[in-house]
């Protein structure tokens, strides 16, 4: 998951790690931990935006169908839920 978080997020020591020196403290996240609230939309940006650069679009109507057009028409489709992905191409039919 590792997304960027983009709100200030405090945890826990987690039951046997605690210290003496840490007993009665919280960690504050970098990054964002399986189990989150924020961690589906912090990995979906990260995942979007590196997709982006490599020039594939988002569609509009669905956010989960991401698509990019080759010139020689060819398609590469992407098709996300949650954090599985299915990927497919369409090749242009010649009749």
């Amino acid at each position: 998951m590792n997304g960027e978080l983009e709100e200030e997020i405090y945890m826990r020591i987690p039951l046997g790690f605690e210290t003496v020196d840490t007993r009665c403290k919280v960690y504050k996240l970098k990054k964002s931990l399986y189990g989150l609230k924020q961690s589906l939309r912090a990995w979906f940006k990260r995942f979007s935006n590196t997709l982006n650069k490599f020039r594939y679009k988002q569609e509009q109507t669905d956010h989960s169908l991401i698509i990019k057009l080759e010139v020689d028409r060819r398609r590469a489709i992407l098709i996300l839920y949650v954090d599985d992905i299915i990927i497919t191409t369409i090749k242009k039919l010649r009749i």
